[in-house]
């Protein structure tokens, strides 16, 4: 049961929400200030409203706020009094920060760090390592799932990762096949280990009347025969699920990163996440995910998109990783629950 300042909190986040996001076509990159009118400037510069501790000079303190994330901070005098920031929801503090803009991390880039073991040939197949569909580039096996569709094979075994993984960005047919390792890692026919079996689409589009996101995630039948194991890699076989609450430290394994830890920054955020690095206005809103920062060198990076956020203490699973900005300062991921509840199944 949500608490009554939580409710609060999510209720003031939701309103925010609809007041800076659901504005029509946006530009998310920073805009030098001499082309940006004073009318859109507000509208084209935020790009998520989210919920945690309001940070002075940098340093979090125990006020509960509402996040609001920005690609620049900008003057007061070019913005019209309609235009600025409420310092307040409902008694609520905001807290303006700037950030990057997040992108569905579709295009696998090779690297340096990503070890020759996660990109390669496994079986038995396991969380954690390369996979993709057959027009995709490269993403991350998340873990395993049965159906819990009544018509549905009880004895199937699926596996789990993202739409834009799996599924080709709503492209991909029932049927389709998924390779393991993914094509950016040498993967072809003769490395099939699964079929697309089912999506959640993805809407794209903002504006008052546009769809919200709930998930990215999407489900392929194993092909008889291919073996697996239930260990993710470098962290081990999931306990359960839980919710991500501020402040937790995650971790995750994903093919291009390897292990990586994080810590939640906000446990319901509503953003706007590209879909076309090429193309700043093409976006999609994803509503109530959860927001990553980075713990070190980066939280995820092209090519660990599908992959499982874990507690690292109880070692339950919270969400499923799917989008993060061109610097990895920050991860998107969504709330492994609603992900389940989406793709009608349960984690083995």
């Amino acid at each position: 049961m949500v608490d009554a300042r939580l409710q609060n909190l999510l209720e003031a986040k939701a309103e925010l929400s609809r007041r800076l996001l659901r504005v029509g076509d946006r530009i998310m990159s920073p805009v030098p200030l001499f082309r940006m009118s004073t009318a859109a400037a507000r509208s084209r510069n935020v790009h998520a409203v989210g919920i945690g501790r309001k940070r002075v000079n940098g340093t979090k303190t125990t006020v509960p706020s509402i996040h609001v994330y920005v690609t620049q901070k900008l003057p007061l005098a070019i913005l019209k009094g309609s235009d600025r920031i409420p310092k307040a929801i409902d008694g609520i503090p905001t807290d303006v920060i700037v950030s990057p803009v997040a992108f569905l991390l579709k295009r696998a880039r090779v690297s340096a760090d990503c070890s020759s073991e996660r990109r390669t040939k496994q079986r038995p197949i396991r969380p954690g390592i390369s996979v993709a569909h057959e027009r995709v580039t490269a993403g991350t096996i998340a873990y395993f799932c049965k159906s819990t569709r009544p018509a549905d094979d009880p004895e199937s075994i699926y596996l789990l990762s993202n739409n834009h993984v799996l599924a080709d960005f709503n492209q991909g047919k029932k049927g389709d096949r998924i390779y393991q390792p993914g094509p950016a890692d040498g993967g072809a026919k003769h490395d099939a280990i699964a079929e697309l079996a089912r999506f959640v689409k993805i809407s794209s589009g903002v504006g008052a009347s546009s769809t919200s996101n709930n998930v990215d995630a999407a489900l392929a039948a194993l092909i008889p025969g291919v073996k697996f194991k239930l260990d993710i890699c470098k962290i081990g076989r999931l306990k359960g699920t839980e919710m991500a609450v501020e402040n937790l430290v995650v971790r995750m394994h994903g093919r291009t990163s390897g292990l990586v830890e994080g810590v939640v920054s906000d446990e319901s955020i509503d953003a706007l996440v590209g879909t076309d690095p090429s193309d700043l206005r093409v976006c999609a809103m994803f509503e109530n995910q959860i927001r990553i920062e980075q713990k070190g060198a980066g939280f995820g990076k092209s090519g660990d998109s599908g992959a499982m956020v874990v507690n690292r203490r109880t070692k339950k699973g919270v969400g499923l990783f799917f989008a993060a900005p061109d610097d990895y300062s920050y991860g998107y991921a969504s709330p492994i629950e609603d992900v389940l509840e989406a793709l009608e199944c349960e984690l083995l």
